[in-house]
């Protein structure tokens, strides 16, 4: 079975922004993994060895869409990771019982310096 961090590795998932250095965005297409399959992630990466940083507690922001008077609280938590060149950034957002997520990525530049 093909491992997640192998599945967002295909360069055909991702969408060019105008960053000017790399960034790239998950293309809508590639969200039909199901979320409940990122829990595993951090335990891929262990297994393979890949190093990753994930957000020790979550990040709690007031939001709240254009026809509500009241916020919600969205529970934000993160893991950022490298693999074949560039570096992967996971954001999974919980909100009233929804979750969802993004996930944008960079290139690892090598430049050697004088």
């Amino acid at each position: 079975m093909e491992k997640l961090y192998e599945i967002y590795a295909n360069d055909k998932l991702w969408d060019e922004t105008s960053c000017p250095f790399g960034t790239q965005t998950l293309s809508r297409k590639a969200y039909d993994i199901n979320m409940g399959e990122l829990y595993g992630l951090e335990e891929e990466l262990t297994t393979a060895k890949i190093e990753f940083v994930q957000s020790e507690k979550y990040l709690y922001v007031d939001m709240s869409w254009e026809d509500e008077n009241e916020p919600s609280d969205h529970l934000i938590e993160t893991t950022i990771y490298s693999y074949k060149g560039y570096v992967y950034h996971v954001k999974m957002c919980h909100t009233s019982g929804v979750a969802g997520f993004t996930m944008t990525r960079e290139p690892q530049f090598n430049k050697k310096y004088i």
